[in-house]
């Protein structure tokens, strides 16, 4: 057997060690596995036949675990219901959601779904599973960081890693139940709909005056602020004929409810949800483009892609090269997220579909019956282990029933407190024995790892399409290219038809008693979308999309036909990113595209600023104040950089608009938390804006004079609340990593920053106000594709591919992202 080599900061595990390692074979297969300086591991597999993918992905997971142990175990533990099993009573009320909200129970059954129909994926799980367990074999009772705080958190000080009863081994459920909880994140609208619920209440009253439903139905407005779709407004037959409306008046649809739903929002009003509140989330997104060779003028084409993830410590994501893929994955899961193989490049971002609802149900007295459509059901139960440690080290064990209603889902008000207290609300008149249940496409069993082991190997536009036939949720929107000169655009996931929003607005719980269901078939089966945005060598010769609406659905104000969904971006990125590449076609090299990517001019506060410089009067306020905020305002180039301060003027004037203009919600519910909400939110300034441009356009006094008033009341406000009338953005928007565990997982010093952008900029900055949590790129990566020769790319990790508990590595990449620069992407092995 030969030993490791060490070649500068970078490590060579030679073949026959890794091989041993890793299979405990002789030295006929080869595996390699180079480091370079920056951490990058690359690996390839030769003469293995068919034994490659389980020696690569055994590789793959030892060089994960080797990088971000701790980090895979909170994640699979926070998917699996399991972190008080070290961190105690502290973080149970977090496993009983995860527990009720049902990962656990998706990975499991996802996992049969594969084993019983996928076999190379299957191979691909078990083998990433020996990787991970060959590992801590290796590592057992070693001294480390690592394992002082295992023994730290778990008062054991003979804990082993080795040993399965102190450290569980890890399974194939493990990797799955972490994707359930990725595309949780970024497919799930429940927290958003329990507000509406809450903002419904305020408007319509307790008990309900439905006469009151058009006024929450007229509060928001969805539509986009820039008319820039991926594919342009192509709407044609996937809508209505009748949906041509584009003023409220004349879209909303009269509505006839019934008193117990509009109920179900008026027993929100106390309610305490269990995650982060659903407008407090930083309103960030992701951006993703391909120009052709031919748009660009050359013999390049250019991909680029930046996921605008929470920039947390651990960092998200963590690049390699596996055999012929290379790019990003999220840690705990085998293959390649994003990035390129030898034939073809992709690129993603969130495509916020809506495939969830919550349910208000009617249970029997004894609990066990489900009343749907008139008939009683049965309701089935899954028993779930909580285990807390204790202060002693010991481990308590206890039994969750988790009920779940078979046609919708885990029902969520048996363990999570705030909903408990909600049903507890709810007179017997109109429900007797209530409950809330939730529905998700997750819940299905779902094979998005098959999607990417198949787009890992997809060697051009069809095989592309049919790798993402097979992504059921978490709906992203996928950016190809390939070396022929071919680009294109795919989206697929389970999208359900909603027939009943034809009375109901969107965007709030609905009644589980059967006229609120999804759409099915003759048999019971779920109707899912059949048609999907696509694109293949469009004239325009680029593609962009940046979380934005793929085909103009929400351009009218009725959603309620052919619903797809509500919460897209205003499309403020996606245009200035248009803008670029328009402004530079034919003429556009790589350099030009990393500068697209680092690009701050903000389209939405120049929006804002040219209403304020052309309909209200330079005289309405005198004040010195007023007047320097105004004129710093209108003579801003909108360029959002750390060292102006006429960014913060603006953000904190858009804040003051938000709070004027939505003051009689604030009024009704007499609670700040309401507003706190909304402010900075997307569908804020939606609505905000096409308040102030609709009472323009209408050019009615009453109308145009409550704009010109909100805008110059809510300057004269901001003036007030800044911080500084010299602050700069960047002493406003300073960034610091933020610890995802923090109530768990020490933090390492990590120095704030200041940082360019805000959240409607291509290199988006947002911050959550409660938590501090920051999103921004997770990566900056672009790819060249140039006729005869292998695919290049260059990127940058904020966080880099260290583990920021043993090692400030991690500092030199963080460098590097802050000041837009990259380096090479890690290469193949030679």
């Amino acid at each position: 057997m030969e030993v490791t080599t060490r070649l500068g900061r970078g490590v060579l595990y030679t073949s026959v060690l890794v091989t041993f390692l890793l299979t405990g074979c002789g030295g006929q297969k080869k595996v390699t596995i180079l480091r370079d300086a920056y951490n990058h591991p690359r690996i390839k597999v030769d003469n293995a036949g068919g034994e490659t993918d389980s020696l690569l992905y055994e590789a793959q997971a030892k060089v994960e675990a080797e990088d971000r142990l701790v980090q895979m175990d909170l994640l699979r533990r926070l998917g699996n219901g399991s972190l008080a099993e070290i961190f105690g009573e502290k973080a149970a009320a977090q496993d009983r959601m995860a527990l009720s909200v049902g990962f656990k129970q998706a990975a499991r059954e996802s996992w049969k779904v594969i084993q019983a129909n996928y076999p190379q994926v299957k191979n691909m799980l078990e083998a990433y599973a020996r990787g991970v367990n060959n590992y801590l074999s290796e590592i057992g009772n070693k001294p480390s960081v690592v394992r002082g705080l295992y023994q730290q958190w778990t008062h054991d000080k003979n804990f082993s890693f080795s040993d399965p009863k102190k450290f569980a081994p890890w399974s194939e459920v493990d990797s799955l139940v972490i994707a359930a909880g990725i595309t949780f994140r970024l497919s799930s609208s429940l927290e958003e709909k329990a507000m509406m619920g809450k903002v419904a209440m305020t408007l319509i009253g307790v008990p309900p005056d439905l006469s009151k439903i058009d006024k929450f139905v007229k509060l928001f407005d969805y539509r986009p602020i820039e008319n820039t779709f991926i594919l342009g407004d192509r709407r044609g037959p996937l809508v209505a004929k009748k949906n041509k409306a584009t003023s409220l008046e004349e879209s909303v649809v009269p509505r006839k409810l019934p008193a117990k739903a509009v109920f179900f929002g008026a027993v929100l009003e106390d309610y305490g949800y269990p995650f982060t509140g659903p407008m407090r989330k930083s309103p960030s997104g992701s951006n993703s483009w391909v120009i052709s060779r031919k748009a660009a003028g050359g013999r390049q084409a250019f991909m680029a892609n930046d996921p605008h993830l929470p920039l947390t410590f651990p960092t998200s994501l963590y690049e390699m090269a596996l055999q012929d893929a290379r790019g990003v994955n999220l840690v705990g899961m085998p293959g390649i997220l994003i990035g390129h193989n030898k034939r073809i490049a992709w690129s993603l971002t969130n495509q916020p579909a809506d495939v969830d609802d919550l349910y208000l149900e009617d249970l029997n007295a004894a609990g066990t019956q489900v009343m749907h459509n008139g008939k009683w059901k049965n309701l089935r139960v899954v028993d779930e282990i909580l285990r807390v440690r204790q202060d002693d080290g010991s481990v308590k064990q206890t039994t969750l029933k988790i009920r779940w209603v078979p046609h919708h889902g885990p029902i969520l008000s048996d363990h999570i407190v705030p909903f408990k207290e909600v049903v507890s609300k709810i007179p017997k008149e109109l429900f007797e024995n209530p409950a809330i249940s939730y529905r998700w496409t997750g819940h299905e069993a779902t094979t998005e790892l098959v999607a990417f082991y198949l787009l890992n190997r997809a060697k051009n536009f069809s095989e592309f399409k049919t790798a993402l036939s097979y992504m059921k949720v978490g709906m992203q929107n996928v950016v190809y290219a390939d070396v022929d000169g071919n680009i294109g655009y795919y989206s697929h996931a389970n999208v359900p038809y909603r027939s009943y929003l034809t009375p109901w607005p969107v965007n709030v719980p609905v009644l589980g008693s059967g006229e609120m269901d999804w759409d099915s078939d003759s048999t019971g089966k779920t109707k899912w979308r059949t048609t999907f945005p696509e694109a293949y060598n469009p004239t325009s010769g680029f593609i962009v999309t940046a979380n934005n609406d793929p085909l103009g659905y929400t351009l009218n104000r009725d959603l309620s036909q052919d619903y797809w969904g509500s919460t897209w971006d205003a499309g403020s990125r996606a245009q200035r990113i248009t803008e670029m590449i328009q402004a530079k076609l034919g003429r556009i090299a790589l350099t030009d595209v990393e500068d697209m990517q680092y690009d701050h001019k903000d389209l939405l506060g120049l929006k804002f600023i040219k209403f304020l410089k052309e309909q209200v009067p330079a005289t309405i306020n005198p004040s010195r104040e007023y007047q320097e905020a105004r004129s710093a305002l209108i003579n801003w180039d909108g360029l959002v950089t750390r060292d102006k301060r006429e960014p913060v003027i603006s953000e904190m004037w858009q804040r003051a608009m938000a709070a004027e203009h939505f003051k009689e919600l604030v009024s009704a519910s007499g609670e700040v938390d309401v507003l706190s909400n909304l402010t900075g939110a997307t569908l804020t300034a939606k609505t905000l804006y096409h308040t102030l441009n609709d009472s323009f356009n209408s050019r009615e006094k009453v109308k145009m004079d409550a704009s010109v008033s909100l805008m110059s009341v809510a300057l004269a406000n901001a003036t007030k609340k800044l911080p500084s009338r010299e602050m700069r953005w960047g002493q406003y928007n300073l960034f610091k990593f933020y610890n995802a565990f923090k109530d768990f997982l020490p933090s390492p010093v990590f120095p704030t920053i200041e940082r360019d952008g805000t959240w409607t900029t291509v290199d988006a900055s947002g911050r959550k106000d409660d938590t501090g949590e920051q999103q921004g790129p997770n990566l900056r990566l672009v790819m060249t594709l140039e006729e005869g020769r292998p695919i290049s790319g260059v990127n940058s990790l904020p966080g880099g591919n260290y583990d920021a508990l043993v090692s400030d590595k991690w500092i030199e990449e963080l460098d590097m992202w802050q000041a837009g620069k990259r380096r090479e992407l890690v290469p193949f092995v030679d």
